[in-house]
């Protein structure tokens, strides 16, 4: 029974997080991914097509994200 409410509330403790410790830059790509189940490969390359087309749009979004994104704790990450 406690085992299900730790697991509960740790899912809860927030949507999604920034992943410093695996990422490139702020770890925005490397968070999104792990939640998403995507590979972090792939989401870079997605980031990287979406700056050539909006550049400035892209980087407000990715800084953004790194400043209001919590960074990943210990427990979060899976690999």
């Amino acid at each position: 029974m406690n085992r299900n409410r730790w697991q509960s509330n740790r899912r809860r403790a927030a949507w999604m997080y920034r992943d410093p410790m695996r990422g490139i830059l702020l770890g925005v790509c490397a968070g999104l991914a792990e939640r998403l189940g995507v590979g972090t490969l792939l989401l870079r390359a997605l980031t990287v097509l979406c700056f050539l087309f909006h550049p400035l749009l892209t980087i407000a979004g990715y800084v953004l994200l790194g400043l209001l994104l919590p960074r990943a704790p210990a427990w979060w990450r899976i690999s």
